[in-house]
């Protein structure tokens, strides 16, 4: 899914956020997936400090594509969403969400998706998670290219 020399960091986030891969190269992938791994579920989000926090970090990076992919299921206190959106495209960032739950926002997802140039996706079960990931980033960046899988 990623090359050695792609950047990824993961962002976790509900009251609050924290880095739990710090932005880096994905040459560690027995790191990357054992940080991944411990994530789960803590109720409380707020989209906008988090999606804020990820875009800053990604704009100074200088890469063919900087992009954000936001796993959520959209309930939040709105803040400024929208406008980072819409700012993150016309500085060449996408955002593409993924709306996971059976009670997810999609109106609020499918529209940051839309004003950041990037797709919007639903799943009931997270089971379905990393299909939808490597689908995505095939797509996204054009490239067939899949060393390995992401494990959860």
């Amino acid at each position: 899914m990623l090359f050695r020399s792609d950047q990824v960091g993961v962002l976790t986030f509900d009251n609050s956020f924290a880095w739990v891969v710090p932005l880096r190269k994905a040459d560690d992938r027995n790191l990357i997936n054992s940080r991944i791994s411990g994530i789960f579920a803590n109720g409380g989000t707020q989209i906008a400090p988090a999606l804020t926090e990820a875009y800053n970090r990604i704009l100074p990076i200088e890469a063919p594509y900087r992009h954000i992919l936001l796993l959520t299921d959209g309930i939040s206190e709105e803040g400024n969403s929208y406008e980072l959106a819409r700012t993150a495209l016309s500085r060449r960032v996408s955002i593409s969400t993924i709306g996971l739950g059976a009670d997810v926002h999609r109106e609020y997802l499918e529209k940051i998706a839309e004003l950041a140039g990037g797709k919007a996706y639903f799943l009931r079960e997270p089971s379905g998670l990393e299909q939808i990931v490597l689908r995505h980033v095939m797509e996204h960046t054009g490239s067939t290219a899949v060393e390995t899988a992401l494990s959860a």
